[in-house]
């Protein structure tokens, strides 16, 4: 799997190592939380990779092109996700900036087992173009 992001230099890195590389959004442990706790139980080598923005970012951007900048529902609890690993013994990477990038998956890469690399987003900046769904058809 390969993430899609504003460096290439962060795409050429999640595309080897680890069998499997996983994007994630900050809402994936509500329903996922098992499974990283039966990855680590397993020892998967995964590559999970938090793009922790605190919030539905998506669903946000949605709602500030279609409804003028009123959100309900977006801003997220987000739990401290390196206690969280800490608490299944995974090992847990902070990245929050881009020069960091190419040691922080270096290090993350060499674990065995699961290893969660969490994007501070707000830390990185704004995208140049915010993604607020699909296009739409426009008569």
């Amino acid at each position: 799997m390969r993430w899609e992001s504003r460096s290439a230099e962060t795409a050429d890195c999640l595309t080897c190592a680890h069998s499997c590389q996983m994007p994630l959004h900050p809402g994936w442990y509500r329903r996922r939380l098992r499974e990283l706790a039966c990855a680590v139980q397993e020892r998967a080598d995964v590559l999970l990779i938090v793009m922790n923005d605190a919030c539905y970012g998506v669903i946000k951007n949605i709602q500030d092109a279609d409804y003028d900048g009123r959100h309900a529902y977006v801003q997220l609890t987000t739990p401290n996700f390196s206690q969280l690993c800490a608490s299944l013994n995974a090992p847990h990477y902070a990245l929050s900036a881009p020069s960091q990038t190419a040691s922080i998956l270096a290090a993350a890469l060499k674990q065995p087992g699961p290893v969660m690399v969490e994007v501070d987003m707000p830390a990185w900046g704004e995208f140049a173009v915010k993604f607020a769904g699909p296009p739409r058809k426009t008569h």
